[in-house]
């Protein structure tokens, strides 16, 4: 990734815009992001649910949140744009 923002001939991504540099966001914080993302679309993730989706994912940032994307996706219920109707607690399968 350095070499992509860094090298001025071969870098893909040399001079797009600023690095930011993220410090280690703790497992407790993120699945309480995951679990008011999930229920901005109204859907239920369990405290549980949600630290294990960071367990898997070995702390990944990225991996959490396409793990967790997927995870809601997969549970086949509720309308994954978000209508009340559509409430389902994920983990429950």
């Amino acid at each position: 990734m350095e070499q992509m923002v860094q090298d001025p001939d071969h870098g893909l991504l040399y001079n797009v815009g600023a690095k930011l540099y993220l410090g280690r966001i703790f497992a407790a914080d993120f699945s309480q992001f995951l679990r008011s993302r999930a229920e901005a679309g109204w859907k239920r993730l369990s405290s549980q649910v949600a630290e294990g989706i960071y367990q898997l994912a070995l702390g990944a940032l990225y991996d959490v949140q396409l793990l967790a994307f997927w995870g809601l996706r997969a549970t086949g219920r509720g309308d994954h744009r978000g209508s009340p109707g559509g409430s389902t607690e994920v983990g429950d399968r």
